[in-house]
């Protein structure tokens, strides 16, 4: 993780001290967590300006990953790949006929 996620050399990880280290996995995560938003933008705008909007509009976080569950009960970043793919896909496909 601290090379790949984080960037860091193995001597810099080493010479890191724990608060330094929380520091960079926090902005490694509110990164990734502007990444799923900007997707999500960009979904709940594609759903909802499609050729026939759906009768409730979606919103954005209809399209974020969950929060706030469980160890146990997170998805994994293919499920909520899946969900995105199906959600997107219904939306489309009521305007196909």
């Amino acid at each position: 993780m601290a090379r790949y996620d984080l960037g860091l050399s193995e001597l810099e990880f080493w010479h890191s001290t724990d608060r330094q280290l929380k520091a960079l996995i926090s902005r490694n995560e509110a990164h990734k967590e502007r990444g799923y938003l900007l997707a999500a933008i960009v979904a709940s705008t594609t759903a909802n300006f499609s050729m026939s909007r759906p009768k409730e509009p979606y919103t954005v976080a209809d399209f974020m990953p969950a929060r706030g569950k469980r160890q146990s009960e997170e998805r994994s970043e293919d499920e909520i790949s899946e969900d995105l793919a199906r959600r997107l896909a219904c939306s489309i496909s009521s305007t196909v006929h």
